[in-house]
């Protein structure tokens, strides 16, 4: 199946950390880049990020689970662990998927993102520094026209029910209800 270009798959509100459960899982977390930067990725190297909409893939498996995990992305880490908290110093968080699962899924879904048209990896190997399964990265510049990720290509991919993917995106106060 091709991307899915149905924004109307994720809730319009955020989900508080808090509520995120302790449980293992997958995640997509989504981020805006608002200009172009250069960040020095811990042992990686030094890498120019062109302004515009990333996707990460990660998993939570240790304490806390996809709460604890996705809490600090949400809020921003003050401590550096991961590459992604490099770039989400600079980045926006616009939102986020994840699945409740024992399966690790950041790498199926980073293998079938990175085929898509357009799609680019601006960093050989950011995030994938364990991966096993060959992944280029598990970060992702989505083109300005492009794909939106949503619970339905999610579940797809990874062959879940739909159900089991919840995806939300974040807004702002400044941001008006339809």
């Amino acid at each position: 199946m091709g991307p899915v270009r149905l924004l109307t798959e994720m809730v319009s509100y955020e989900k508080p950390a808090a509520a995120l459960p302790a449980t293992g899982g997958s995640y997509a977390l989504f981020l805006r880049l608002a200009f172009p930067v250069t960040i020095q990725v811990g042992r990686l190297g030094r890498f120019d990020f062109p302004a515009g909409t990333y996707v990460y893939f990660g998993s939570a498996f240790g304490p806390g689970g996809l709460g604890a995990r996705l809490g600090r992305h949400l809020r921003g880490g003050a401590q550096i662990r991961w590459h992604v908290d490099y770039l989400r110093r600079l980045a926006t968080v616009t939102g986020y998927c994840y699945t409740e699962s024992t399966r690790r899924l950041e790498c199926i879904w980073s293998q079938a993102v990175a085929i898509w048209p357009g799609v680019t990896v601006p960093v050989p190997g950011f995030g994938a520094s364990d991966c096993r399964a060959y992944c280029p990265a598990h970060l992702f510049l989505l083109p300005e026209m492009g794909y939106f990720l949503s619970a339905e290509w999610l579940s797809t991919a990874a062959d879940l029910a739909i159900a089991d993917v919840s995806c939300f995106t974040m807004v702002s106060s400044s941001d008006t209800a339809c």
